[in-house]
């Protein structure tokens, strides 16, 4: 019986994905170890590092897609004034599907990424919508310590109602009311 080499070795490629993703939400990143991985997959370390350089390679290809989704929305909402539109919700709502699609590398972003070239984005993303909060919907420079306010409510929201919520819909739904929320604080200090 001839097996094919090439479709054992994907086999133990995603094997390693899998196993390395269970690990790193149990632990998180960095109490993971590559012998750990190699451990839960039954191969040897030095077997693994035939397929991933280092555990923080591992992440990145667990999370890149789910990364890409985020740097994505983060771009659309920078790009436009939403953020107190009565169409807000329905924006949040819609990026938020879309995070959902890939549920499980958003989960290692926040809430495992310490360690990792990741670990800021969560920091990122909350300054980056605190300065379009100041600079297009407030105005008003005295302003700047509740636009970070504001803005860390809002992402703290989000995360909060994703690692929460199991179905998709509650996530989307939650979302929607947040947002709502969002809103009507924003538009009183107009």
């Amino acid at each position: 019986m001839v097996i094919n080499l090439q479709v054992l070795k994907d086999e133990i490629r995603n094997s390693i994905i899998d196993s390395a993703q269970e690990i790193f939400l149990e632990s998180g990143f960095e109490k993971t170890s590559m012998k750990a991985i190699a451990d839960r997959v039954g191969i040897s370390k030095g077997n693994l590092y035939n397929y991933f350089k280092s555990k923080e390679e591992i992440f990145c290809y667990i999370t890149s897609p789910a990364r890409n989704l985020l740097d994505k929305a983060i771009d659309h909402f920078m790009d436009t004034n939403y953020l107190i539109t009565d169409t807000f919700s329905d924006e949040l709502a819609n990026a938020v599907k879309t995070l959902l699609k890939e549920r499980q590398g958003m989960l290692l972003i926040l809430t495992c990424a310490e360690g990792t070239g990741s670990e800021n984005i969560i920091d990122a993303v909350i300054n980056t919508i605190a300065e379009k909060i100041l600079s297009k919907i407030i105005l008003k420079q005295e302003y700047a310590i509740i636009s970070q306010v504001i803005a860390q409510n809002l992402v703290s929201g989000i995360i909060q109602i994703f690692l929460k919520c199991p179905s998709d819909d509650e996530v989307i739904n939650n979302v929607r009311l947040m947002a709502k929320y969002h809103i009507e604080g924003c538009k009183t200090l107009l």
